[in-house]
């Protein structure tokens, strides 16, 4: 009897934590580049209160996401990337309202758009399959540029939710079905072998 050789797998973890609550209160913001209130830096502290199990943390270039990842780089002594790819995607003409603002502008476009951002997109905004490649890329180089490593990506609500449209093949159209909350950590497992790679959500949302 002929044994089937057991298959080598390396295994990394990503922990994806969005931003906390900036100053300015809800609103599209994509390419803006608003600080974290107060209120959001204390969000994701507590978030990550106790953990220190990361070899290296990745971010945004926005400071919604980098000021802190700075911080816990600092404090911790883990190094930081910070990846141009993992921008926001830019929400076009709306980038800088609120939903009300929008609303009255255009009654029933915020509701058609996070009902279906493919189909209801916004005047100006990124391509959202243009958006989706270049989150996809550079989530891939992340995984291969650090294999077997636990990371910390600090990263923005569409940009999560693109991960999770790798990870779970959900249709782009039913992205925003997808809550993801301030400071909140979803865990990516991805297991690597000879035979390619295998993605696996661990939790969402904690």
């Amino acid at each position: 009897m002929t044994l089937t050789p057991l298959i080598e797998k390396t295994t990394t973890i990503i922990d994806m934590i969005r931003h906390g609550e900036p100053q300015g209160g809800t609103r599209f913001r994509g390419y803006l580049d608003h600080p974290l209130s107060d209120t959001g830096f204390q969000q994701m502290r507590n978030a990550v209160a106790g953990r220190n199990d990361w070899d290296l943390i990745c971010s945004s270039p926005l400071k919604r996401c980098f000021e802190f990842a700075k911080e816990l780089s600092l404090e911790e002594n883990i190094p930081l990337e910070v990846v141009e790819q993992f921008k926001e995607i830019s929400f076009g003409d709306w980038q800088g309202k609120t939903y009300t603002e929008v609303e009255h502008g255009a009654p029933g476009a915020v509701a058609k758009f996070f009902a279906d951002p493919v189909e209801n997109p916004i005047p100006g905004s990124e391509d959202i399959y243009a958006f989706n490649a270049r989150v996809h890329q550079a989530f891939k180089d992340l995984v291969s540029d650090n294999l077997g490593k636990n990371i910390l990506l600090v990263g923005h609500g569409a940009v999560i939710r693109s991960i999770l449209n790798l990870v779970l093949d959900v249709p782009m159209n039913n992205i925003f079905r997808i809550e993801v909350l301030f400071a909140s950590i979803t865990r990516i497992r991805v297991e690597q072998s000879e035979v390619g790679y295998k993605y696996f959500l661990v939790k969402h949302g904690v």
